[in-house]
């Protein structure tokens, strides 16, 4: 089994020929397009779409699937006009060699009815999925904010009554952002899963490398390897912020700080390429085997060190998070004195403004060596001799 990278290049450049070129400079063999020189597929001449082929060919990198919109417009809005779109999008696949397609499910901006949304939304994907069927093309739905499938229950609805001719794209930083556990998602919805997208975030709404935020990006990926049981490929998307702006998604209504700023796109493009670079690496070389149990998330480590250097990481983001929403932080902690060494040189929050409580009930953040009884998921029972932490799920 192997995890390939794709890309979003066109954060590194608006430029087709310098992405496909960069990506074959970093030996990276797939691109995810969104836009071709700035313009969507729907904008492009069959001549343009011929010479983008050229250019993949020559660099020697396929499409993992065509980043599409489609299925992301109001669910009263013009309905025809989208299809026509959409029958462009296919035929243009069809010449630029891509199987995949990712879209959407539609947003319901006009407020009607909740179930004429959910049936709606059927209608036009079982009409997608017809029409995609024709092109031989698989549809692959993206978990996004605002459209009927944001939340991973109405996810499971639409991938389980489509019995497989529709599958996912995972993304766990959009789960994050809008408030959902990445694990409990992906439990959910493991059976339908195609690829993943590749941004971490945090609850906050900030996007960050994968592996800095609370979006489980390696667990997830880790259990993947023997959930799925094949070759499957990893979108890097980076939506990183860049000094002179916000950048798409990135801590749009935020108050928490957000260390992970670059100079550049390029820069901001690279850094999310290597950083997920190290998780594949980590994941390949088992560092750490995960599964789930009785509501928790348990890790075990192959490396002391690590586990502690991960779980005063982890903390240290729980309680960053809580010090957006109150003056202080609240602390249970009851393991190992070098976690809590760790933590307090982590950087990730101001040390005056934490107080370290015996009160469990009121603790925003609990790192402990027993079990504790906590509303929250900001629990990490460590037991070292075993090189173990068990997270309790949202």
């Amino acid at each position: 089994m192997k995890i390939y990278m794709s890309a979003f290049a066109d954060e590194y450049s608006t430029n087709f020929k310098e992405q496909v070129e960069k990506l074959h400079e970093e030996n990276i063999p797939y691109i995810e397009p969104r836009l071709i020189n700035g313009k969507p597929l729907t904008e492009l001449s069959v001549e343009e779409v011929k010479e983008a082929k050229k250019l993949l060919d020559l660099n020697q990198v396929q499409i993992s699937a065509i980043g599409s919109p489609i299925g992301k417009i109001d669910i009263l809005g013009d309905i025809e006009s989208h299809f026509k779109d959409a029958e462009k999008i296919f035929q243009y696949a069809n010449i630029l060699g891509a199987k995949r397609i990712r879209m959407f499910s539609f947003y319901n901006y006009s407020k009607i009815d909740k179930k004429e949304f959910e049936n709606k939304v059927f209608e036009y994907m079982d009409r997608l999925l017809n029409l995609a069927d024709s092109y031989g093309l698989m549809l692959c739905h993206e978990n996004e904010a605002e459209i009927y499938g944001e939340g991973y229950e109405n996810c499971y609805k639409l991938l389980t009554h489509f019995k497989g001719r529709l599958r996912a794209v995972y993304d766990m930083a959009n789960f994050v952002v809008k408030g959902y556990d990445t694990v409990k998602a992906y439990l959910m919805l493991k059976d339908y899963i195609e690829y993943f997208h590749i941004k971490d975030a945090l609850y906050e709404d900030v996007i960050v490398p994968a592996r800095y935020g609370e979006g489980r990006v390696q667990e997830i990926i880790t259990m993947a390897v023997k959930d799925l049981n094949r070759d499957f490929i990893t979108t890097v998307e980076p939506h990183l912020q860049v000094f002179n702006g916000l950048g798409y998604l990135a801590a749009k209504n935020s108050t928490i700080k957000n260390k992970y700023r670059y100079p550049s796109q390029k820069d901001a493009f690279m850094a999310a390429i290597n950083a997920t670079r190290e998780m594949i690496k980590s994941v390949e070389e088992k560092e750490i085997d995960v599964h789930c149990e009785n509501g928790y998330l348990i890790k075990k480590y192959h490396n002391e060190e690590l586990l502690i250097k991960d779980v005063a990481r982890e903390s240290s983001l729980f309680i960053a998070t809580a010090l957006t929403k109150k003056e202080k932080a609240r602390v249970y902690f009851d393991a190992d004195p070098r976690i809590l060494t760790a933590m307090k040189h982590s950087g990730e929050f101001d040390l005056d403004k934490v107080e370290f409580s015996n009160n469990l009930v009121e603790s925003d953040v609990c790192v402990s060596s027993h079990k504790k009884e906590m509303k929250t998921n900001h629990l990490y029972v460590t037991d070292l001799p075993n090189k173990t932490i068990l997270i309790k799920l949202l």
